[in-house]
């Protein structure tokens, strides 16, 4: 391809071919040197990025899903943790009021002090001591036994016997209820035997009396014996 270049200085027409070194060319009559324009090359535009299609309506429907179900099974999963958390408490608790209710009794704020010695009596009447009492225990438990008078409801006299013994004494005359509270820690005449004292009565009075022939007394035996024909029941603290 060529094309035509006039001379600036005589006006010359000159014809430049394309292929030609365009900053050597001059002017066929005068020799001056030709303005050719330089061959501009047009830079191509960048390739277009490959087409990506969206995705599937389908494929958003199941990717939506699935972080729905992800979200549904931490939901499940919490619920779940939060009932087994609640039943531990609950279990937890209920172990717990269990032992408080079977344990024993909490150690007293009291002192033990010593035990009185097997036989031991406090008066609590005039009454001139008579008429004969025999008392057995069993091992296992210590004895506070008092007599009460089943008229005035006054103590008349206690008894203390260490378990497996016996005790024989006299008593005033009288018809007497028998109270008694048994222990195995002994925590003075004002606590007993702390928290853990039973409290029991004999459920028939006894009478002690002069017939002018004899005395009356009795022997009672605080155990059980085959044949026996002494019932007992227990009483609170304040019955006592």
């Amino acid at each position: 391809m060529s094309k035509i270049i006039s001379c600036p200085n005589c006006g010359q027409k000159n014809r430049i071919h394309g292929d030609s070194d365009s900053s050597q060319a001059i002017c066929a009559k005068c020799w001056t040197k030709l303005d050719v324009p330089k061959k501009t090359v047009k830079v191509p535009p960048p390739p277009n990025e490959p087409y990506t299609p969206p995705p599937p309506e389908n494929e958003n429907k199941e990717g939506n899903g699935f972080s729905f179900g992800w979200v549904w099974l931490l939901v499940i999963g919490g619920f779940i943790w939060w009932v087994i958390a609640q039943d531990s408490n609950n279990s937890t608790t209920t172990r717990t009021t269990a032992n408080n209710y079977s344990s024993s009794h909490p150690a007293p704020s009291y002192p033990e002090v010593t035990m009185p010695y097997n036989g031991e009596i406090q008066m609590y009447t005039n009454g001139e001591q008579i008429a004969p009492l025999k008392i057995q225990t069993s091992r296992g438990a210590n004895y506070l036994v008092k007599l009460v008078s089943a008229y005035s409801q006054k103590t008349a006299m206690t008894i203390f016997i260490r378990g497996g013994n016996t005790v024989s004494t006299e008593v005033p005359l009288g018809t007497y209820e028998i109270k008694y509270a048994s222990g195995e820690k002994w925590y003075g005449y004002k606590h007993l035997f702390g928290p853990d004292t039973s409290y029991s009565k004999a459920e028939k009075t006894f009478t002690f009396k002069d017939t002018g022939y004899q005395i009356s007394g009795y022997t009672i035996t605080l155990y059980r014996v085959s044949n026996g024909n002494l019932r007992t029941s227990r009483i609170s603290p304040s019955q006592f």
